[in-house]
């Protein structure tokens, strides 16, 4: 059987060759309409795009991403390799047997040593870190405008004592959430704002955190949930305290999962955009492969609230 080319994916959407590699490439003025009829073409035909040493990419991290990287993937004619476990270093030299193109890497969690490591190896986009050393593309949502838009919601609905149940301290993304909580308490006058860091990104972690939350703020009626297992702890501390999530406290939760959606009451959530990141993520690890001397580029991509009923006026006094 014959190898699919770039001809064939040309004369199938019916472009130019030029079209195809402005689309391959993420370069050029192409309307969005003739992109998506030129990935369509690709995955039609069957054409294989190979990087400089294959066409695989290694993602390091969780699960959550998988699936929507290896459809982002799957539109620019590569594959996606996931591979897991602290000090990983995939290859991207092309001296062993299973080289990659190039590398995502999710977590803000990663020593800086790590990551200079990986980074050395081939080109690679972080997800949910920042590090400004290291030559990468670092795509992530944006923290601090999320919890901004979470704190201004929460005022709308007449709250006035807000918390903010945080991640561990040294984590970037931690940092980003409190500094969109602080500007949202300068802008927005008459709120009291109280935050407190977790210990870790765990249930027992949440739990710890609301109950010193409620310590010092004992008059708080809106609570903002820096992750998903923040938000557990949060739950399971008002269940065991009586309090009523969304009569007596309004709960919105930073990310998203199924269990959120199912929750009784329902948790209002700023989800991550898996798709939308992943798509940035493949197209911007496509152009660094082609050009990997650019220098780092940092994109934040801010979520969209889903309202569900965990969010309710203020209570009255």
């Amino acid at each position: 059987m014959a190898v699919a080319t770039l001809r064939d994916v040309a004369e199938c959407a019916r472009v130019s060759l030029t079209t195809v590699s402005y689309v391959l490439n993420n370069k050029g003025a192409i309307s969005e309409s003739t992109r998506r009829r030129v990935l369509h073409a690709i995955r039609e035909v069957g054409y294989t795009r190979r990087g400089p040493f294959g066409r695989t990419l290694a993602y390091i991290g969780e699960g959550s991403f998988v699936g929507t990287l290896k459809q982002a993937a799957a539109e620019y004619g590569f594959e996606i390799h996931h591979v897991s476990g602290a000090g990983y270093v995939p290859d991207c030299t092309g001296d062993s047997a299973y080289a990659y193109s190039g590398t995502i890497v999710y977590g803000g969690l990663w020593s800086r040593s790590a990551l200079e490591e990986i980074v050395s190896r081939g080109p690679t986009i972080l997800l949910g870190a920042s590090f400004p050393s290291v030559r990468s593309d670092e795509i992530w949502i944006d923290n601090a405008g999320a919890v901004y838009t979470a704190v201004e919601h929460l005022v709308s609905m007449g709250h006035v004592h807000v918390g903010l149940i945080n991640g561990p301290i040294e984590t970037v993304t931690t940092a980003e959430k409190r500094v969109g909580f602080e500007r949202a308490l300068r802008d927005l006058p008459g709120v009291v704002g109280t935050c407190v860091n977790a210990s870790g990104f765990t249930t027992s972690a949440g739990y710890e955190a609301i109950r010193r939350l409620f310590s010092k703020q004992p008059h708080i009626t809106a609570v903002i949930s820096g992750d998903v297992p923040l938000t557990h702890g949060i739950l399971e501390f008002c269940r065991s305290e009586g309090i009523a999530v969304g009569s007596a406290l309004s709960l919105i939760s930073i990310r998203d999962e199924r269990s959120l959606e199912q929750s009784e009451p329902p948790i209002t959530v700023l989800p991550i955009p898996a798709l939308e990141i992943s798509r940035e993520a493949i197209s911007h690890l496509v152009t660094r492969i082609n050009n990997p001397k650019l220098p780092g580029r940092r994109l934040l991509i801010r979520p969209e609230m889903i309202h569900r009923q965990s969010v309710q006026p203020a209570p009255k006094v």
